[in-house]
């Protein structure tokens, strides 16, 4: 006997198996999303990046989330964009932000060889 199993899968990749489900988990990623952007922007970190860059700057940045647990390295990842759209990217991250106002992004000086 073959049946049909339907998944909806939600924008962070997370299956589930009613699309009520699907949806109210985007609904929450993008209340956490909202509220971890506007924690960003009152931070020293964010001050600091305007000071050196507009949000228009464009290049490469690395990401590190906030580490509760104080290990070493938390990188969420290295993107490419205005920096606009690294903190965008940045705050939609599950390991951004634990217990304050995020983590940090920097601009790589990329050596083309």
């Amino acid at each position: 006997m073959v049946t049909t199993k339907t998944t909806y899968i939600a924008s962070d990749g997370t299956e589930f198996s009613s699309i009520a489900d699907a949806e109210r988990h985007d609904q929450e990623i993008d209340a956490r999303t909202k509220e971890w952007y506007e924690r960003f922007l009152k931070s020293d970190h964010y001050q600091n990046l305007l000071k050196e860059h507009s949000l228009t700057d464009f290049g490469v940045w690395n990401v590190d989330g906030e580490d509760c647990e104080m290990r070493i390295n938390n990188h969420l990842g290295t993107v490419e964009g205005t920096l606009q759209q690294a903190i965008n990217w940045a705050v939609s991250q599950a390991s951004w932000s634990s217990w304050g106002r995020g983590g940090r992004i920097e601009k790589l000086n990329v050596i083309k060889l």
